[in-house]
C-alpha cells in the first residue's frame, strides 16, 4: 500500500498506519525500519509513488541509535547499490527523446537519505573504510553527463552527493586520499 502508485491518499495512510505501529516499541521500531529500508529496490521502481515511503524511512532512521542499526545491518552497501542501480537506469534512458521531468526523483531521494546517514563520524568513517566512495563518485560521474535526462531531481541529486564528497574528502588525510582512489576506480569503471 505504501507504494501504491494509484492514489496518494492511499500511500499517505498507509505511512501514518507505519508511524504510528513503529512508536509502539523501540523493537517494533527496528523491526519496520529493517523491513523499510529492505523495500529500497521496490521504492526505486515506485518512482514519484514513493515520496511517503522515503519521508517515512528518514522518519525511522532519524535518531543514532537508528543509524547505527541500519549501519550494522548493512545499509550502507543497500543504499549504495540502489544509487548505481537507479543512475544506470537513468543515464539508459539518454538515447530517448522523449523527457520525463520527474526523471531522478528517487536518486535525490536516495542521495538525501544517504546524507543524512553521513551525518554521524562514525557512519562516515565506516563509509569510507568500507570502499563506498567508489559508488558515490560513479553515480556523480553518471549524472554529470546526463544530457537528455537532466532535471530538477538529478541537478539535486548531483549537488548533493558532490557536497557529501566534498565534504568527506575535506575531514583528513586519509579520507582524501580514499577520495582521490575512489575517483581513479570510478573513472576506470566508467570509461
Amino acid at each position: 500500500m505504501l507504494l501504491c502508485p494509484a492514489s496518494e491518499e492511499v500511500r499517505c495512510t498507509a505511512s501514518i498506519i507505519a508511524g504510528n505501529l513503529a512508536a509502539a516499541s523501540p523493537h517494533v521500531h527496528f523491526r519496520f525500519l529493517q523491513r523499510w529500508a529492505a523495500r529500497l529496490g521496490a521504492a526505486r521502481r515506485a518512482g514519484e509513488a514513493s515520496e511517503e515511503f522515503f519521508e517515512r524511512l528518514s522518519s525511522l532512521a532519524s535518531s543514532d541509535t537508528a543509524k547505527r542499526f541500519l549501519v550494522a545491518w548493512g545499509f550502507l552497501r543497500r543504499v549504495c547499490a540502489a544509487l548505481e542501480a537507479e543512475a544506470r537506469a537513468v543515464a539508459a534512458h539518454e538515447r530517448c527523446s522523449a523527457t520525463d521531468l520527474s526523471q531522478g526523483f528517487v536518486l535525490a531521494r536516495m542521495a538525501d537519505l544517504l546524507g543524512e546517514m553521513l551525518t554521524l563520524p562514525y557512519v562516515r568513517a565506516r563509509f569510507v573504510r568500507d570502499n563506498h566512495l567508489v559508488s558515490v563518485v560513479e553515480v556523480l560521474l553518471t549524472i554529470k553527463c546526463l544530457e537528455v535526462h537532466r532535471s530538477k531531481h538529478t541537478t539535486e541529486a548531483a549537488a548533493t552527493l558532490g557536497a557529501l564528497l566534498a565534504e568527506l574528502a575535506g575531514e583528513s588525510d586519509a579520507h582524501r586520499e580514499a577520495h582521490v582512489r575512489a575517483c581513479v576506480t570510478a573513472l576506470a569503471r566508467l570509461v
